[in-house]
């Protein structure tokens, strides 16, 4: 029999954690935040699952939706964000950050000078400063010719369904027509919908992050930069989704500017002509390179041929007739 010394020496045996040798189990905050990266995980997946199905259905609804209707919603979403972009986040910025260089600490109850004032401080602990907002003022300078080249382009462009012409304005409406030729020549890009949605993007996001802010840091200014940037993006997102299910909307104003050229140089085709070779017609990817026309080339001009000059005829035989062999 073994002693009880030896009993005492022998200990019991821990089973090992299912989790490894030597590692703790889990806390239960590590616990959570595994529940909830999984939740968020799921709620993420649903998302974009109904981002995608409501992004098909979207253009689906925009490919079905009469081409008329999509001309006048354009343009109407084109008239009202240039509006707002020139008008409201344009000059209406620009006065008020203007009205900032007469707001002072004693300004408390002066909801355009103090919009952040705190009822317990009998100061206006941090007015709204010209200063402070000058990158402001620059950039809501900037919105008033960006805004404006919108507006010019509708005034300017006639549509007759998915048919876009530059149009001839008559009446009042003709002395748009003087702006035409500028957009053309500076600002081509405007004329098409896949750079026109670049430019409804960059323009939007400027606007958005213009919002006044006073001496804190804190914003406070009007929300006009706000709300026209949010109709900006929304007119790009129109623009994009008309992009992808109506490219022939891009193809009638390429021909359009293509036949004004034409008409500006005098070599407009007649009526019943033959379609141009396909190297001539509209590509996708020529509205990335279009340029107003050139002058037509000058007529070279040819310097005179020189006049012939020919060799004096040889001296005839001085001995006349044959000399019988005797001339050395």
């Amino acid at each position: 029999m073994q002693s009880d010394s030896s009993r005492e020496d022998i200990q019991p045996q821990q089973p090992m954690a299912a989790s490894g040798a030597g590692q703790p189990p889990p806390s239960v905050g590590e616990q959570a935040l595994g529940k909830g990266l999984q939740l968020g995980g799921a709620v993420a997946t649903g998302a974009l699952g109904l981002g995608k199905a409501g992004a098909g259905k979207g253009l689906e609804y925009v490919k079905e939706m009469d081409p008329g209707q999509i001309g006048l919603l354009i343009k109407i979403l084109n008239i009202g964000a240039g509006a707002a972009l020139s008008v409201w986040a344009g000059v209406f910025m620009v006065l008020e950050i203007a009205s900032y260089t007469s707001c002072t600490e004693d300004d408390k109850d002066d909801p355009v000078c103090c919009p952040n004032h705190k009822d317990t401080s009998t100061v206006c602990d941090a007015p709204m400063g010209f200063l402070a907002n000058f990158p402001a003022l620059v950039i809501s300078l900037y919105m008033i010719p960006l805004g404006a080249i919108l507006i010019l382009y509708e005034l300017s462009t006639r549509r007759v369904g998915s048919q876009e012409s530059v149009a001839e304005p008559t009446g009042v409406m003709a002395k748009v027509a003087s702006f035409r030729e500028g957009l053309m020549l500076y600002f081509g890009f405007i004329f098409f919908y896949k750079r026109r949605t670049q430019y409804l993007v960059f323009v939007g996001f400027l606007c958005l992050g213009n919002r006044a802010v006073d001496e804190a840091g804190e914003p406070g200014g009007s929300w006009a930069p706000i709300v026209a940037g949010t109709i900006a993006l929304l007119d790009a997102l129109l623009h994009f989704a008309v992009r992808l299910q109506h490219p022939e909307f891009d193809q009638s104003m390429q021909q359009a500017l293509s036949d004004a050229d034409d008409a500006a140089m005098g070599s407009a085709p007649a009526g019943g002509a033959a379609a141009p070779p396909r190297e001539q017609q509209y590509m996708p990817e020529q509205e990335d390179i279009y340029q107003a026309p050139a002058a037509p080339a000058p007529a070279p001009v040819y310097a005179p041929a020189p006049a012939p000059v020919y060799a004096p005829a040889p001296a005839s035989n001085i001995y006349g007739g044959d000399d019988g062999g005797t001339a050395i």
